[in-house]
């Protein structure tokens, strides 16, 4: 440690180079306590302050929703890792970006919904006709309760009948493709020599080009390491069911389906008409059958109307005409067996008197 005191034994050039030392030393031990105190009050400084939960929240939401980060970059030393591609090339390089993922509009088409309303039309045409025509010609005779009794009985009946034929009219399509799917088979496993010419004549309906023809008849006619004989032939089954014979596998359960669909589209149809008879005096037959006729009227056209925008759609001037046009002709179509209905009873009344 060298002496903070110069001893006046020692020689004058060794005193200087003390007095020299001393010097240089006083700066850097007063930078470094400063540096020191510095640092300790800057640590004493960050750590006291706490900001409040509320600022932090409010930051938090604003930056979320505009899309900033939620803790700032560090002000300190730049970071020594740097991206491998610049702001520049990230922009423009396909594979950073994020691929926008287009969505196929024919997967939009809407399907499957065929079936159901053709039984929906079935139940619903039936109800509303058949029902009111009878009620309409029982009105007649001038009594409201044989007018609901007579109609309870037709509804009920017509719609177990026209289950009944909804369902066995399903099993038939699926017995027909069964047997139309055996049938073609058999001439797969029995007949193959006839399978290419058969094919080209389906494809040849498209206006291929013949090599893809050719193309499509060896795929479909050979065999691979992950195609057997086995799969081979049934795929031509289901080629020729859909393509030759224009058949589609029909769901064996919606025979129980269409049953109870048109069953219960007969019983709204039918109760509709029938409504107006038990709310008016045993005596109001006329009046009831003014009311059953308004009643069937506008619901001959809602569901005409319906029936057919649900295929169309519901926007557009072109739907709206075609969906009155649906309604009229229900109506038109309801009115007239209605009439016919009418007239048969009102002749034969008149014949027995």
């Amino acid at each position: 440690m060298v002496s903070t005191k110069s001893s006046p034994d020692l020689p004058e050039s060794i005193q200087l180079r003390d007095r020299n030392q001393r010097e240089e030393s006083r700066p850097e031990n007063s930078n470094s306590f400063q540096s020191a105190a510095a640092s300790k009050a800057t640590l004493r400084r960050r750590r006291q302050y706490k900001p409040p939960i509320g600022a932090m929240s409010l930051v938090a939401i604003k930056n979320l929703f505009y899309h900033r980060k939620l803790v700032p970059d560090s002000q300190g030393l730049p970071s020594s890792i740097t991206p491998l591609l610049p702001h520049e090339a990230r922009e423009s390089d396909v594979e950073s970006q994020h691929t926008a993922v287009t969505e196929n509009p024919f997967n939009n088409i809407r399907t499957g919904l065929g079936p159901v309303v053709k039984d929906c039309t079935i139940g619903l045409a039936d109800g509303l006709t058949v029902p009111f025509a009878l009620t309409a010609g029982l009105s007649a005779i001038g009594r409201t309760d044989v007018v609901i009794y007579g109609g309870i009985a037709e509804i009920f009946a017509g719609a177990i009948s026209m289950g009944l034929g909804g369902w066995l009219g399903t099993k038939s399509e699926v017995a027909e493709y069964a047997a139309v799917e055996r049938e073609v088979t058999e001439l797969v496993h029995d007949r193959a020599e006839h399978i290419p010419n058969t094919i080209k004549d389906i494809l040849e309906e498209y206006n291929f080009p013949e090599e893809l023809v050719g193309t499509i008849t060896s795929n479909l006619m050979s065999t691979t390491a992950t195609k057997g004989e086995e799969e081979k032939k049934a795929n031509l089954v289901k080629f020729l069911m859909g393509f030759k014979y224009g058949l589609s596998k029909p769901d064996e359960s919606r025979a129980l389906k269409s049953a109870g669909t048109i069953g219960l589209s007969y019983l709204i149809g039918g109760g509709l008409p029938l409504l107006p008879y038990a709310c008016v005096a045993p005596d109001q037959v006329f009046k009831a059958l003014i009311i059953s006729v308004g009643i069937m009227v506008l619901a001959l056209f809602a569901f005409g109307y319906s029936k057919t925008c649900v295929f169309l759609g519901w926007k557009g001037g072109a739907n709206i005409k075609a969906g009155c046009y649906g309604g009229i002709q229900m109506v038109c179509l309801g009115g007239l067996a209605a009439a016919v209905a009418m007239a048969l009873v009102k002749g034969m009344n008149v014949h027995s008197e």
